[in-house]
């Protein structure tokens, strides 16, 4: 086994070690211009994208040149078990691969950790665990390809997106992820190396998790069908909306729905809920957004509470970094504090904690750390929020203040403080809070909103604020695709007057799509189960506008109609009985057959596609000839 494995190492070890001396030039050229170690979005597409890429590529080459014909029957041969041969190839290529494109970048991080006093933590070295597991993904994925019969089985490249998309979400979430990834991908490998490659595929485990794998991509191409017999056919025939009408026509036709809501500007929508308002407050109102100005709350200012170990992938690179004109104060989550850095030696500084600055790591208390992941918050006024608490932070005269905290036990904030028009906005996931924003931004020590917005909400996964100044306050319009329940669209203005309480101006309901189910919901048609309950249990990649947030889109959670649910069983029967009738035609193996027809009683009509996919070629064009001379 060894013998073999050198000799595979062997192989490739030039071409690996050449990448290696490339990367290391490259990695310490970007050095020189801005840490390596920061959570950069370029490092993030650079590690991830390419070493996925160079694990697909390697995995196919590597495997396609041992599966030539004499080359494949001499490898087989060897006296070696089967199993011990995949390995042997295997850990070669998993050691190809990290010397190639992991160890140059893990080397970087070494010398900027030993030799520089930046913020280096195991999150960072994590980051490089994630990026070769996902490779071996890649790579595992790859040596399937070239071993299966049917080339088509490339699809299951797409199930690679749920490890590469950007999402924020903590390092051991993505590590369980990838471990988990690369056991099922590498087991596909491993069952798909056998002596006779031609031979049907019969074990149960393996056609199991081969159908999980194509699921993503299986509905893909049934849902990219849909352009053909409705989109085209829609447009050819001059039945499309046209956008340039008014909201309150469009409304009239009868086919109205939250996703042409989300086409037109802010102020048209609100100007569109306005008229609804009951008088004598609507005309006034009305009057008023005919000439209003408004500011949305950008999603560059949405903010997620970080856990104690941090995200592994971050909206900004500057997410954790305090910068003024001669220090930079980088955030440490194993210190829970702020570090700063002299941006001309490179030597620390000092500490920024919640109780005020220390110039010593000996002067450290439990008492200075922050008791949450904190943020910076970068404006001409420096920031720093957790999950709960807003702090400013004077350098000039060294102390750190609590500007607002929030009071409830299970409220966290979901933006960073955003100017609009003449306050600050900010929102939690309960409430909306103004503050003054001469005061906000002068003073210092804690400030009291002058308005605040109680959200009595269902289900909102990440609700738009859009806020318009009229003669004597504001008028707030929040909207989402599950505002007032799951799959439940709508909008809400709320007046919030200078003086006064706040008078919430309307609430509608709009249907979330004009579509029908079996066009809407096709994601569901196609794979009602599996991957329904996949989706909700990591991060979906096929995540549709105004879909519920993870972990509350379950099939039974979801208010399904009765036609669709019919609809659903149908098309799981109808492609049990395709399955039957092909298995039949293609002579597969009694049990292995009965298999089929349960895997496609659960997963639905994405079955009929992965049984397509995973049936041998010389099988598939048996029975194309069958049915043809019949």
């Amino acid at each position: 086994m060894f013998d073999l494995f050198k000799s595979e190492y062997q192989r490739y070890q030039l071409f690996a070690w050449g990448i290696c001396l490339l990367q290391l030039v490259l990695w310490s050229t970007f050095s020189k211009f801005f840490s390596v170690v920061e959570p950069q979005s370029e490092l993030h597409l650079f590690i991830i994208l390419g070493g996925v890429a160079v694990g697909v590529l390697f995995g196919l080459v590597s495997v396609s040149l041992h599966r030539r014909k004499n080359h494949w029957i001499y490898l087989m041969h060897r006296p070696l078990s089967k199993g011990r041969i995949y390995f042997a190839l295997s850990l070669a290529g998993a050691l190809l691969l990290f010397i190639a494109f992991i160890l140059p970048f893990l080397v970087n991080v070494l010398i900027a950790d030993i030799t520089t006093q930046q913020v280096v933590e195991a999150r960072h070295y994590t980051n490089v665990v994630h990026a070769f597991l996902v490779m071996l993904c890649g790579y595992t994925l790859g040596q399937f390809i070239a071993l299966a019969n049917n080339k088509l089985a490339i699809g299951v490249l797409f199930s690679l997106t749920y490890l590469i998309l950007r999402r924020q979400e903590s390092v051991l979430y993505f590590l369980l992820l990838d471990s988990m990834f690369l056991f099922f991908s590498g087991y596909l490998a491993y069952a798909s190396f056998r002596v006779n490659l031609a031979a049907e595929q019969t074990s149960k485990r393996f056609i199991a998790i081969a159908v999980l794998f194509i699921q993503p991509v299986a509905v893909v191409g049934l849902i990219s069908l849909k352009a053909f017999y409705y989109h085209i056919p829609l447009s050819l025939t001059s039945q499309q909306y046209d956008l340039a009408k008014p909201l309150h026509e469009l409304e009239t036709q009868g086919q109205f729905d939250y996703e042409l809501l989300r086409k037109h500007t802010d102020l048209e929508v609100m100007q569109w809920l306005a008229r609804d308002i009951e008088q004598p407050l609507g005309d006034t109102i009305q009057r008023q957004l005919k000439l209003a100005k408004t500011n949305t709350l950008s999603r560059a200012h949405f903010y997620k509470p970080q856990p104690k170990h941090g995200f592994y992938l971050h909206t900004r690179h500057s997410q954790f970094a305090l910068e003024t004109d001669t220090t930079k104060w980088v955030f440490s989550h194993s210190d829970m504090l702020f570090v700063g850095i002299d941006r001309q030696t490179g030597e620390r500084v000092g500490f920024l904690g919640r109780t005020g600055f220390v110039d010593q790591a000996s002067q450290l208390t439990e008492s200075n750390k922050f008791a949450d992941v904190a943020v910076a918050v970068q404006t001409n006024t420096h920031y720093v929020q957790t999950k709960n608490k807003l702090y400013q932070v004077d350098f000039e005269n060294k102390r750190i203040d609590l500007k607002f905290a929030l009071t409830g036990s299970e409220e966290h904030f979901t933006s960073t403080p955003v100017p609009m028009f003449d306050v600050i906005f900010m929102s939690s996931n309960q409430r909306v809070y103004l503050f003054n924003k001469v005061k906000f931004v002068d003073s210092l020590g804690g400030l009291a909103p002058i308005k605040q917005v109680s959200l009595d909400f269902a289900h909102p996964v990440s609700p738009e604020f859009v806020m318009a100044e009229v003669m004597d306050g504001y008028v707030l319009m929040v909207h989402d695709g599950n505002l007032f329940a799951a799959l439940k669209a709508g909008a809400q203005l709320i007046y919030l007057p200078h003086e006064g309480d706040n008078i919430t101006l309307v609430s509608k309901e709009v249907q979330l799509s004009a579509l029908p189910d079996w066009l809407h919901q096709q994601k569901l048609m196609f794979s009602p189960l599996v991957l329904n309950i996949v989706d909700n249990l990591v991060h979906s990649t096929l995540m549709f506008n105004s879909e519920p947030s993870r972990g509350e889109g379950f099939i039974w959670q979801r208010p399904i109609d009765l036609n669709f649910s019919l609809l659903i069983v149908f098309c799981c029967l109808l492609t049990v009985a395709s399955i039957f009738y092909l298995g039949k035609k293609a002579k597969l193996d009694d049990k292995t057959h009965k298999f089929w027809l349960l895997i496609s009683l659960i997963t639905g009509p994405t079955a009929l596609i992965a049984f397509l996919i995973l049936m041998p070629w010389p099988k598939l064009q048996g029975l194309i000839k069958r049915e043809s001379a019949a």
